[in-house]
């Protein structure tokens, strides 16, 4: 497998035939794991417009093919409510859904080979970045980048490529892989006027800022407070609230810290103190948490682990 996983230098799809990563450009690419010969063009690097009137229309057709309309405060890119097959799956652990998810999936990439398009494009969409989530979970990075990719070969719509792009910067900078990071970044539109795409572009910049310990821009990009931060779903949400937290006490202003901290605990519920654990980010902030909080508990943080870990989380 390539030794850096997400760089757009590389072309990784699913092998047509095992879904395995299938690397190169060429008339006769064959894959390493089942034989098959595919013949793989090059990526389409073009930078994305996501906005203006013909975007318009883009945003309307997703609308029309979602199974019902999205919540309050959402727009047609965000993953609530289901696509069919998937109905009351909100909560369930990867072990369970993953399956299904892969199932799903597969059916999706034999219709795309068939008829060179998917004919339901929120569908296709929700099951990748759920996917995305999961491969994650795992750390099966070779095969998230395939899915990734082969999800951006298959999807037209330059919205749901825009999120896709920003995934992929996500998981470069989690890797430390900041060349290929802003290499993604890139290609998303920074002038996207949908909230969704707009929101997924500044929090995938932020993530690449606090990869590379640029710590007021983070603040620059989320706002140094909780009411500040943009439109984000609740596992986002928390990801943000840690990424702000740890900010402020790396400059210096753990004051602001604790405060920012006890708002998005109140705000967003122990998710909060899971992920800093994890992450093992701003420790004084928390020790000052600890000492001052008579609702600390322990049980309660261990349980958000848990949760974090088997729970789908929606992403976008």
């Amino acid at each position: 497998m390539i030794p850096v996983p997400f760089s757009p230098a590389v072309r990784v799809l699913e092998c047509p035939r095992c879904g395995a990563p299938l690397e190169g450009v060429g008339e006769a690419v064959r894959c390493r794991f089942c034989g098959a010969v595919s013949v793989v063009g090059p990526r389409d690097d073009r930078a994305l417009v996501a906005h203006g009137d013909a975007f318009a229309d883009e945003r309307a057709r997703m609308l029309a093919q979602r199974p019902g309309p999205p919540l309050p405060g959402y727009g047609p890119y965000s993953l609530s409510p289901n696509p069919a097959g998937f109905e009351g799956t909100e909560g369930k652990p990867y072990a369970e859904l993953a399956p299904r998810l892969l199932q799903a999936w597969e059916a999706i990439r034999a219709e795309f080979a068939a008829e060179h398009k998917v004919r339901d494009e929120y569908r296709a969409y929700w099951v990748a970045l759920v996917l995305d989530t999961w491969y994650a979970s795992e750390q099966d990075e070779a095969r998230r980048r395939a899915m990734l990719e082969s999800a951006l070969e298959m999807l037209p719509g330059s919205g749901c490529r825009h999120i896709l792009r920003c995934h992929m910067a996500n998981a470069a900078a989690r890797a430390l892989d900041f060349a290929s990071a802003d290499a993604w970044l890139a290609s998303c539109d920074p002038h996207a006027d949908d909230e969704d795409l707009a929101s997924n572009y500044r929090l995938s910049a932020s993530t690449i800022a606090d990869r590379r310990h640029e710590y007021a821009r983070v603040l620059e990009l989320l706002g140094p407070t909780l009411a500040q931060a943009p439109n984000a779903t609740m596992r986002r949400s928390i990801n943000c609230a840690e990424a702000r937290v740890s900010a402020l006490e790396d400059l210096g202003r753990v004051n602001e810290a604790l405060a920012e901290l006890k708002m998005s605990i109140a705000e967003l519920g122990p998710g909060v103190v899971a992920a800093l654990l994890r992450t093992k980010r701003a420790p004084q902030a928390m020790a000052r948490y600890r000492r001052s909080s008579k609702g600390f508990v322990i049980g309660a943080v261990v349980i958000a682990i848990v949760a974090a870990t088997l729970v789908v989380w929606r992403t976008c």
